[in-house]
């Protein structure tokens, strides 16, 4: 979707957990459909139509995959993913078993997809598509954190790597699941997952929007968490201790880099960081109940002080997102008749076309461009200023007559100031 500004996502890890960021992005969908597509309310949300790069480490890496290479819906993610965290992260599984497992949930949802086994993660970058990394640790050099791009970028060369085993090198933490080694010779690899200090990639997305859109500005950094980890209650259990273990370092380590973030751009209005407050401390059954954590999910949404941060989040991810209203209705303002829905042109095109003129300028701004006019509207500013739409560029002189033509008013209008 057009816009001006750049849409940022950055997913935690946080293994089974992490489903709670799918069941987020399935409500700002929601929010989104609603605002833009208020008559399509079963219209299927793709993340990656809404923007432009994503960041995930461990289990929020799976999630860039689903979401930015594969193209998922957000409901197809949250099936898909399920799937996967019931098989990978059950109880009592070896590092090996657990491993084997993530890569034939990997291998059959790429078969189900119609994708081949060997899917490259990267490929060449196209203008208007969603990229996105993900971030893993190059065993030979632990302080290492790679980025393992869906695209090409001039700072590193192609890693080679596949959508599989990049999906394990991602969750590959050490004691749960087994390293990945690709390449051969002199390129041979090994990954782990990136670890502590990365579990929250939010630095490493803005730093790579400075090398890949080269200072253009951010509309909106949403930062989604796996929860805070509170005092979490360790399971008893030998063979699950390890992983526990696992889970709450990394809650704490994505909720400490969090907290340090929001304390640096606090006064940026673009950053906003949802993970739920309570409820995902516990360790128990429950927490491998997909349903039992989209209920404490949902319960955080509806915080008082949830609601309005998610509020001012969609209106910045939707200020100037083109609106889905019939020219003839509008289901907010039915007194309005002859709506007209004013196109989005690209800045170039609108200084190329319009020149300097200040009276047609003050359209230009992102979010005065997308405007319902009436012929009410239309008539009070010609009566002010004729020239706006009969092309006098001196507003205080002799209104001209309408030049001979059989465009309609809202035609007239588009050419004028669009």
């Amino acid at each position: 979707m057009v816009s001006d500004q750049l849409r940022l996502a950055s997913f935690d890890g946080g293994g089974q957990r992490a489903f709670s960021q799918l069941i987020m992005m399935k409500r700002f969908m929601h929010q989104i459909r609603w605002k833009v597509y208020p008559n399509e309310p079963n219209r299927p949300m793709r993340p990656c139509d809404y923007f432009d790069l994503m960041a995930g480490s461990d289990t929020g890496g799976i999630i860039v995959i689903l979401l930015v290479k594969l193209k998922l819906t957000v409901d197809e993610a949250i099936s898909e993913f399920g799937t996967i965290i019931e098989e990978v992260y059950a109880k009592g599984i070896k590092p090996r078993e657990r491993t084997e497992r993530l890569k034939a949930c990997m291998e059959r949802l790429l078969t189900k997809r119609n994708f081949p086994l060997d899917l490259a993660l990267e490929n060449s970058r196209k203008s208007g598509h969603c990229l996105g990394f993900i971030m893993a640790t190059a065993s030979l050099h632990v302080s290492d954190k790679v980025r393992l791009r869906t695209y090409y970028a001039q700072s590193d060369p192609p890693s080679g790597i596949n959508v599989i085993d990049a999906a394990l090198a991602t969750c590959a933490s050490p004691q749960e699941f087994l390293p990945v080694t690709v390449g051969t010779g002199y390129e041979k690899c090994v990954y782990t997952g990136a670890g502590v200090g990365v579990n929250n990639p939010v630095r490493q997305i803005l730093d790579e929007t400075e090398h890949i859109f080269r200072g253009e500005p951010i509309s909106i950094l949403l930062s989604l968490g796996s929860g805070d980890p509170g005092v979490l209650a360790l399971n008893s259990e030998k063979d699950d201790l390890g992983l526990y273990e696992l889970m709450r370092e990394m809650m704490i380590d994505c909720e400490r880099e969090a907290l340090e973030v929001r304390r640096q751009m606090g006064h940026f209005d673009y950053y906003f960081r949802f993970s739920v407050v309570q409820g995902m401390q516990k360790v128990d059954d429950r927490a491998e109940d997909l349903s039992w954590i989209a209920a404490q999910t949902n319960r955080y949404f509806k915080l008082k002080e949830t609601v309005t941060d998610i509020s001012n989040c969609i209106q910045k991810m939707t200020c100037d997102m083109k609106t889905d209203i019939p020219e003839e209705t509008d289901p907010i303002h039915p007194h309005i008749q002859g709506a007209a829905l004013v196109p989005v042109k690209e800045h170039s095109e609108l200084a190329s076309e319009r020149g300097n003129n200040p009276e047609q300028s003050y359209f230009r701004n992102p979010s005065r461009r997308l405007a319902i006019m009436d012929a009410l509207s239309v008539a009070k500013l010609v009566s002010l200023s004729p020239g706006l739409l009969f092309g006098d560029q001196s507003p205080h002189g002799a209104q001209p007559a309408p030049p001979a033509s059989t465009k309609t008013w809202k035609e007239t209008l588009y050419a004028r100031w669009f």
